[in-house]
């Protein structure tokens, strides 16, 4: 598969992918390196192209909206505007999802 990237954008490793997805421990989203919302996702002609992953959880990116689902689950899927404020609370809203499972659960 082929992905384009701008070369002048900086992305942590913890977020680089050439499958188009990309997968998070809960500690790394809870971390600094969490905090930083990731670079918008590059949409092509087939649909989503860009998804992050933690075992509970999965953030992805499509030519509609961006939208959160949890694993397992009938819970119905959030979803976000697709824009740049969309994206940031899409990937804010991921982390705390994810967090309030991590806290309940340790």
């Amino acid at each position: 598969m082929l992905e384009l990237r701008d070369s002048s954008v900086d992305v942590s490793p913890a977020f680089r992918s050439s499958t188009g997805v990309s997968i998070i421990s809960p500690e790394e989203l809870a971390g600094p390196k969490g905090a930083v919302v990731p670079p918008l996702p590059a949409f092509r002609s087939f649909g989503e192209t860009r998804a992050y992953m933690t075992p509970r959880y999965i953030l992805s990116a499509s030519d509609g909206a961006y939208r959160i689902f949890k694993f397992r689950s009938v819970q119905p899927r959030i979803e976000f505007p697709r824009t740049i404020e969309g994206w940031a609370r899409a990937w804010h809203a991921f982390r705390a999802l994810d967090s309030e499972v991590s806290s309940i659960a340790s």
